[in-house]
């Protein structure tokens, strides 16, 4: 009776373990939403840009041909307040850029790599979790490998970023290294080779 019971609670630990390594794993392969909306401003913005000149102008020049101006006046006022709403639209597309809610201006490359190394970390501290789940048999292999598959897919995405990132920041001598930076550089190579024969 009581090894009913054990079996029992020890398939429910296992399926609630599951679903919650399921969920991490799918947050952290997953794209920041920060992404989003500053795609979304991007957007705004060029609409902005693009549309506020347009409305302007073609606003002035009803207005000028209503009120029985000659046609060439109202053209004119029709570019004058193209112009103005286009001087508008870019203003307001400096400002968003220096507020930083655009996606024009990249983070400084210190911040970026760091919010790698971070990425990385968490991406690997979770697949050993999984993968000791696996040996500990508290997880089924099958559902270990479809757990990890998608985190070892962007830990590899992370390690290229990671890659580009560093190729800005440092010398192309390999001789301006120090030898803390080259054992650092072979720890990270061996690293991506172990992912790469693993996850892909």
């Amino acid at each position: 009776m009581a090894s009913k019971t054990k079996s029992k609670s020890d398939k429910s630990d296992k399926s609630d373990r599951s679903k919650a390594d399921s969920s991490a794993s799918k947050s952290l392969a997953a794209e920041p939403s920060s992404a989003a909306k500053k795609l979304s401003m991007k957007k705004g913005l060029r609409l902005l840009r693009l549309g506020l000149p347009l409305v302007m102008g073609v606003g002035y020049a009803a207005v000028f041909l209503t009120v029985g101006k000659s046609t060439y006046a109202a053209v004119f006022a029709g570019l004058v307040a193209g112009a103005a709403g286009f001087l508008l639209a870019l203003l307001f597309g400096a400002i968003a850029l220096l507020v930083g809610q655009v996606e024009g201006a990249p983070p400084p490359p210190d911040e970026r790599l760091e919010d790698l190394e971070r990425d990385k970390r968490l991406l690997l501290r979770s697949i050993r979790e999984i993968e000791l789940d696996v040996q500990l048999g508290k997880l089924e292999a099958d559902e270990g490998n479809e757990l990890t598959e998608p985190l070892r897919r962007r830990a590899v995405q992370v390690l290229r970023e990671i890659d580009e990132a560093r190729l800005l920041d440092k010398p192309s001598d390999e001789a301006a290294l120090s030898p803390d930076e080259r054992v650092e550089r072979e720890i990270e190579a061996e690293i991506r080779r172990r992912v790469a024969m693993y996850g892909g």
